[in-house]
């Protein structure tokens, strides 16, 4: 059998040698697996799975770092080291650079990686779903933590409340009806999370058309974005929204933002390459987790330089 071209040397393990050896002994490592095949070009994933875990296991799709022109998935793999050091299966991506092709095939790539994972679920016995619960049973925590005072119940599903019905409850203003992002913003943080349940996730859902950043405009109410938020124990852990790829929209939003700024006397050029390639972009979303966060919560630690590898003084 012929030897897998995988080359750990490539890593920069030297000072955790032991660590990582320790951990290596309860996984097994399948490099190079096409996931995907673009215009002739193999897109490839190395697999970390723990062999002494009870399945379905709890999955990181790692897509590493670059602005998408630079870097090798190999030279990242410290980065998800807590994951694996917690018992997680990880998808370690590489994707086409923009050398190779043109934006947005490294977006294509990395939700063509996302399929893989979905598509395999039952071959690998990868977990796609309950991504916190699954981090907290890991930890031997149940469904139920405690963090700075209070037992919060993680179980699903989650509450939701709509960002028109939360101001109004709370900050007696309805920010669908009225833009105001000075005010929007203070009473966010001082009357409407302060009204969130302390010993319940909650999920805030429907932010304005005018907070929609780049997210789609619902289709039955465009005064209100497909955007949501979750939140535990005064955190803001998680921001999700539908991606807004209309091209039109996104240009005239752009036009927005620059006269806002008194900009508009052409100093400050629209992105035309982002906006042409908007044109291939299929329908899409995405969640952005704060991790720091969430090993705050599972860590009782109130202040985020408890957890980060170089807090401020260290900086």
């Amino acid at each position: 059998m012929a030897e897998p071209d995988f080359d750990l040397d490539v890593i920069e393990i030297n000072p955790v040698d032991d660590l990582l050896t320790g951990i290596l002994m309860n996984y097994e490592v399948t490099p190079n697996i096409t996931y995907a095949l673009a215009n002739n070009y193999e897109c490839k994933l190395d697999l970390w799975m723990p062999t002494d875990s009870e399945k379905p296991v709890p999955t990181l799709i790692y897509i590493h770092g670059g602005g998408w022109v630079s870097g090798k998935r190999e030279q990242y793999a410290l980065m998800f080291l807590p994951f694996i050091e917690m018992g997680f299966a990880v998808a370690n991506v590489q994707y086409r650079m923009a050398h190779v092709s043109p934006a947005p095939s490294a977006v294509q790539d990395c939700r063509a990686a996302l399929r893989w994972v979905i598509y395999n679920a039952g071959r690998y016995g990868f977990d796609t779903e309950k991504l916190v619960l699954a981090v907290v049973s890991d930890l031997g925590l149940g469904s139920t933590i405690r963090y700075q005072g209070h037992d919060i119940d993680l179980t699903r599903p989650w509450p939701r409340v709509t960002v028109s019905k939360a101001f109004r409850k709370t900050a007696d203003w309805d920010p669908v009806l009225r833009h105001d992002p000075e005010r929007f913003d203070l009473d966010l943080v001082d009357k409407v999370m302060p009204g969130f349940s302390a010993n319940r996730p909650t999920v805030l859902l429907d932010y304005p058309a005018a907070n929609a950043s780049m997210a789609r405009l619902k289709p039955g109410d465009r005064k209100v974005a497909e955007r949501a938020e979750v939140f535990i124990a005064g955190l803001e852990l998680a921001n999700a929204y539908t991606e807004l790829t209309d091209a039109a929209e996104l240009e005239k939003r752009f036009r927005e933002v620059i006269e806002e700024t008194g900009d508009s006397g052409g100093h400050r050029p629209l992105p035309r390459r982002f906006l042409k390639a908007m044109a291939d972009l299929p329908a899409c979303g995405g969640i952005a987790l704060g991790v720091d966060r969430l090993v705050m919560l599972l860590c009782d630690a109130a202040a985020i330089d408890e957890v980060v590898a170089f807090p401020r003084e260290l900086a």
